[in-house]
């Protein structure tokens, strides 16, 4: 599916967040908004770094 709008954004990231649930990488999920999403940006972008290095 191809990220060309919020919707579509919206609906890829609540997969990733079931899909982490589901699989046992996290404990629990929150839902970023406002001047939030700059913050869970960065912990995400960090975390995924450490994943793949």
């Amino acid at each position: 599916m191809p990220l060309e709008n919020d919707f579509h954004r919206a609906i890829y990231i609540a997969t990733l967040n079931a899909i982490a649930c589901f699989t046992g990488k996290v404990s629990n999920t929150i839902h970023c908004r406002n001047e939030g999403s700059e913050k869970c940006r960065e912990k995400v972008i960090e975390y995924f770094k450490v994943i793949i290095y």
